[in-house]
């Protein structure tokens, strides 16, 4: 069904947890309410339009700590203005290749993002070295998107990083991660660092180095 915008008279709301088949539009005046600061919206279908507002998040003192969209359909790219939720802790945006565009520098910005989960959403270019920022990350999927060029030395400031996952399907090539170049051994000393998963890298990019066991190739 689909999501009534008489949620947005609940101007007290701090936390939305919404999980089902929805169809339509997510009312933007959600976004809008001052006190929201986590939403979690997992719909079972690609059916729920909308946007990642880049008016609301251009607002000062911008409350939102989490936001998890699960199979939405929304149309347009990570804003900008995605560098103001400085409260942010947790971005998951997972199985809407509608966003599509790149990952903005300014996500560096965002030094408080403890997960980092853009998967299956389209985006394209390269991943900004501003990714190496966020102190404060311990998980970091960039998985089957249509990205190129080379993993950032940055990633090696990732300290508090545990789990890395670049994955993209073999078989689908519209998915296809195109890094090339070296991999930083640097990752692979991480103190926090558990996994890293990696697949379907361009025959010229040289994968994890022997001495890497944290490697889990698919």
């Amino acid at each position: 069904g689909t999501i009534p915008t008489e949620i947005a008279n609940l101007i007290n709301l701090e936390i939305l947890r919404l999980r089902g088949a929805f169809t339509g539009f997510l009312p933007l005046e959600i976004w809008a309410l001052s006190k929201l600061q986590r939403i979690y919206i997992h719909s079972e279908i690609e059916q729920l339009e909308g946007s990642l507002p880049a008016q609301v998040f251009a607002e000062e003192g911008n409350k939102f700590q989490e936001i998890d969209l699960h199979y939405t359909k929304f149309s347009n790219g990570l804003p900008t203005t995605i560098g103001n939720l400085t409260a942010l802790k947790q971005l998951v945006l997972f199985g809407n290749k509608a966003i599509r565009g790149i990952i903005p520098t300014e996500i560096g910005l965002c030094t408080k993002l403890t997960t980092l989960t853009l998967n299956r959403i389209g985006l394209e270019e390269t991943i900004p070295q501003e990714i190496g920022d966020l102190s404060n990350l311990n998980r970091l999927s960039i998985a089957e998107n249509c990205l190129t060029g080379t993993i950032p030395d940055s990633f090696s400031q990732l300290t508090q990083l545990e789990y890395l996952d670049l994955y993209s399907w073999k078989k689908i090539r519209l998915n296809t991660v195109s890094f090339d170049g070296q991999f930083p051994i640097e990752i692979c000393e991480l103190p926090s660092l558990k996994t890293i998963k990696l697949a379907c890298i361009s025959e010229a990019y040289q994968s994890c180095p022997e001495s890497c066991c944290l490697c889990e190739t698919v």
